[in-house]
């Protein structure tokens, strides 16, 4: 049997069940956006630097995953949803 266990202990397979959050969960969610696009706003100025300094024709930029704010009611990094 395989298991995959993020380190906070969270299981990456998939459940069969999305999880989102009621809205008394949602508290703190406009501060956490701000501070997202806050380090989005400093990684996107940087790449900026790194495109201006770097000799090459094509450049890919890849991240790992993104978070959600309330779309389609889900929030943080959705785990085990299709």
């Amino acid at each position: 049997m395989r298991a995959n266990i993020l380190s906070s202990g969270e299981s990456t397979e998939p459940s069969g069940r999305c999880r989102t959050y009621d809205r008394e969960s949602r508290k703190g969610l406009t501060a956490n956006r701000e501070a997202y696009l806050d380090n989005l706003r400093i990684v996107l100025d940087e790449v900026a630097v790194l495109l201006e300094n770097i000799d090459a024709d094509t450049v890919a930029i890849t991240t790992d995953h993104g978070e959600a704010f309330g779309e389609r009611n889900f929030y943080r990094h959705p785990v085990a949803c299709p």
